[in-house]
């Protein structure tokens, strides 16, 4: 549940548009008095540093998931060092 208060709907609060036909909220929304949290809210800190540890494990899971193949190439490919590698690309058939 939102912890923020609306004001009571009065007769006509929802109207319809002539074009659309959905209704809209015509309510006005009163901010609760400052100072009062209510003790389930999270502060805004701690919101963010979730949102943030959430992109920074998904970011590290897609790193992982790309780089670890990409770093298996490149170790197969210069493991015996760069001239096998270079001789290999250097060949009038390559």
């Amino acid at each position: 549940m939102s912890s923020r208060a609306f004001a009571p709907l009065e007769a006509g609060a929802f109207d319809a548009t002539e074009k659309t036909g959905i209704a809209r909220d015509t309510s006005v929304r009163v901010a609760p008095p400052p100072g009062t949290r209510r003790h389930w809210t999270e502060s805004a800190g701690t919101a963010r540093t979730r949102r943030l540890g959430l992109r920074f494990v998904a970011l590290f899971y897609l790193l992982a998931l790309l780089g670890a193949p990409v770093a298996m190439i490149f170790y197969r490919t210069f493991e015996h060092g760069l001239a096998p590698a270079w001789n290999a690309v250097t060949q009038p058939n390559a």
